[in-house]
């Protein structure tokens, strides 16, 4: 996008100020989250309310933070020009981010449920670099942001065409001077390998989309309801309490209940898992909400070379990654989504130094709850001939078992059970039998979930404990491949291999010293001779 006014600064819409001021609250609420333990355990709920210097705090933060955001929104100055994007901001440590087309790696588009009356939008620039490079437009005119993706998306094409046909020169020019025994088997390799990808016409195609009754069964399976438990651990003595003293309120005395009722012990257990699948029911709706909010008018669609996920009820998202820039395809399944046969599909990117990797990151584009057949669907129009799901897996070895259970379980339950014995008059020694045999049990799933596959172009490891994940990773894209061994590993001929990618690491341990060495050797080749670019 040129502008006829390079020169020229542009000022925020003024809808920019709420952006601040909810990000604002958003960063006090992260700082002041872990002094909420500590509040609830000293201070009652009624005390923090009827405290007048209390709420004379509560009445300064707010000034303070319409007055930061006000001050956010006035020194932010941005302009786009020259196939480039500058961003001035800061009020007391000033920042200038000068970003090329070329070195972006994907564009998100956001509108904010306070942005829906309005034609603005929330531009997220992510560049290859750290996450520090991240740059973003809190109030653009939708139109615009829409037409600034797409050039910067059709720059970036235009510049991956020249540094392919670059590479290729380079290995033309190469196998020149290769002798003429080897022209015929490396014209074969180079033709498959430094062959560009294949050219996908510019329209838009609706790969997949999700229902609200996809949507439904994504929140019950991948719910996160023990984060919210997490966080009422310091309120449910208040909570306790305040059930008692509303079940008093309308004549129901718990304590006399429970003394007057005469039930058998199978009742009452009966009693207890009805309560608790309740709340556990309860909690569920949560997380079902959850998913609904974020997900609802999933659509996955591919223009061109580039993949565009449109989510959001309330705060609409447009996530969009170049089809070159993924670096590995994850299929994961919880416990639940095995029973249902569902799985999610992540297409992982560069993740320029975020630590976390959530549904949300503009490194992971996520397609919730998709049928294992759509799953293997999505994964081969990303990465041609991929076949995770159904590949053939070499099972680590056995010695897996043997250090997790003879090294690290059996001692650590010896310990444990002296500890007891001694602290203890009776010792449980059905409850303490029945604890080591289940995390025995826990082991040998574990050990069965971890296999690997090799063919031409990608690396397959799958894992897991009661669900399973698959992750597809070609191999042309590996950034360091290591190899780690003990002194027991060596005698037995044993590694765990590491892999590093922009996406992340991965590894697989206690394989067979032969099969690592093979897979290292395999994608070292891969790529020095495979011209593509890893990004």
């Amino acid at each position: 996008m040129k502008d006829s006014r390079p020169a020229r600064w542009a000022r925020l819409a003024p809808w920019a100020l709420i952006y601040f001021f909810v990000r604002q609250l958003k960063e006090l609420a992260q700082g002041m989250i872990y002094a909420i333990p500590a509040l609830a355990v000293s201070v009652s709920v009624s005390d923090l309310f009827n405290n007048t210097w209390l709420m004379a705090g509560i009445a300064l933060l707010i000034i303070s933070t319409l007055t930061t955001a006000f001050l956010r929104f006035w020194f932010f100055r941005y302009r786009v020009y020259e196939e480039q994007i500058e961003i001035q901001s800061g009020v007391v440590a000033k920042t200038h981010i000068n970003l090329p087309f070329w070195r972006i790696q994907n564009i998100k588009i956001e509108r904010p449920w306070y942005y829906r009356l309005s034609t603005y939008a929330v531009l997220i620039i992510d560049t290859a670099g750290s996450a520090t490079e991240e740059a973003t437009i809190v109030a653009i005119p939708q139109a615009s942001a829409i037409a600034l993706r797409d050039t910067v998306s059709a720059v970036k094409a235009q510049h991956s065409e020249v540094s392919d046909s670059r590479s290729t020169d380079k290995d033309t020019h190469r196998n020149i001077y290769s002798n003429q025994d080897q022209d015929q088997d490396q014209d074969q390799n180079t033709h498959a390998n430094t062959s560009p990808e294949p050219h996908i016409a510019n329209t838009a195609d609706v790969l997949n989309s999700r229902t609200l009754s996809d949507l439904v069964l994504h929140g019950m399976t991948n719910n996160r309801i023990w984060i919210l438990l997490g966080v009422l651990t310091p309120f449910l003595d208040d909570l306790s309490q305040w059930g008692v003293n509303w079940l008093s309120q309308h004549g129901i005395e718990p304590e006399q209940l429970i003394q007057n009722m005469s039930l058998p012990w199978w009742q009452w257990a009966a009693l207890v898992l009805t309560g608790a699948s309740f709340i556990i029911a309860l909690l569920m709706l949560f997380s079902v909400c959850g998913a609904i909010l974020t997900y609802y008018g999933f659509t996955l669609t591919r223009e061109g070379g580039r993949y565009i996920r449109r989510s959001g009820l309330l705060s609409q998202q447009e996530v969009s990654i170049q089809r070159s820039r993924v670096q590995r395809i994850t299929i994961r399944q919880s416990a639940l989504d095995v029973l249902v046969k569902r799985a999610n599909v992540s297409f992982e990117q560069n993740r320029n130094g975020q630590r976390d990797n959530n549904e949300g990151s503009a490194a992971r584009l996520l397609i919730p709850s998709v049928t294992l057949e759509q799953a293997a669907s999505l994964t081969t129009d990303v990465l041609s001939h991929a076949h995770s799901l159904y590949a053939s897996f070499w099972k680590i070895h056995t010695a897996f078992l043997f250090h997790h259970l003879l090294i690290r379980l059996f001692p650590l339950a010896i310990v444990v059970g002296v500890l007891l014995n001694v602290k203890l008059q009776s010792f449980p020694t059905a409850s303490f039998v029945v604890g080591i045999a289940l995390c025995a049990i826990l082991i040998l799933m574990r050990f069965l979930r971890w296999g690997y596959a090799l063919d031409q172009e990608y690396l397959y490891i799958r894992k897991g404990l009661i669900g399973k994940t698959y992750h597809t990773i070609p191999l042309f894209k590996l950034q360091q491949v290591a190899m780690q061994q003990s002194v027991m590993m060596r005698r037995k001929g044993l590694v765990h291999l590491k892999i590093i990618l922009a996406s992340g690491a991965a590894h697989i341990p206690f394989m067979e010293h032969r099969h690592a060495q093979y897979i290292m050797d395999y994608a070292l080749f891969k790529c020095e001779s495979d011209a593509r670019s890893w990004m």
